[in-house]
């Protein structure tokens, strides 16, 4: 049906015309509300560990009476209100018009390893119950890992940040553009 298509330069969405930067802004604002998807549902996730915590006996007392359940609980509230702050950061800043690369790459990394590292924690918090087909909590531990692996890895989205940062010395601020990879 498209053989011999030819398309002229001026028609191409890429590096070559202005059709690339709109391509670069939506994928960094898909990327950022992927963030605030992931969130939400690390909240929830973390919440029900919460609640869990404070009724499951163990040894006679509730398990959130223990010190290591209390840590615990308390570094995923944290790695939550962490995300949320980056990612919030990252959309004011795309919605008042400012370069947010390095703050969008910034935010996705953070939530790909903490969000992760909240759902894991929580099934530590239920134990056993937690993989059970029949309880949510499998749920969102499927659906956070499948999200962080979207629009870009910790790995690739820290790249970014790199690159903004050391390869361009004295010529990046953050919150400035990140200009593109010379192949």
């Amino acid at each position: 049906m498209f053989k011999d298509v030819r398309v002229s330069k001026a028609n191409l969405v890429g590096a070559l015309n202005e059709g690339w930067p709109i391509m670069e802004q939506l994928l960094d604002l898909g990327t950022v509300l992927v963030c605030t998807q992931m969130l939400g549902a690390t909240r929830i996730d973390a919440e029900m560990a919460i609640e869990h915590a404070k009724f499951r006996e163990a040894f006679g007392q509730p398990i959130g009476a223990f010190q290591s359940i209390q840590h615990t609980c308390a570094d995923m509230i944290i790695f939550i209100d962490g995300g949320e702050l980056l990612s919030y950061e990252a959309l004011w800043k795309m919605d008042n018009g400012m370069p947010a690369q390095v703050e969008v790459s910034q935010a996705k990394a953070f939530c790909n390893e903490k969000c992760e590292a909240v759902v894991r924690n929580s099934q530590s918090v239920h134990g056993g119950i937690g993989f059970m087909m029949e309880f949510d909590l499998h749920l969102w531990l499927r659906r956070v890992t499948a999200w962080s692996m979207r629009l870009g890895t910790a790995y690739e989205h820290r790249a970014r940040v790199a690159h903004a940062l050391l390869d361009l010395p004295g010529r990046v601020v953050l919150g400035q553009p990140v200009p593109p990879v010379a192949n």
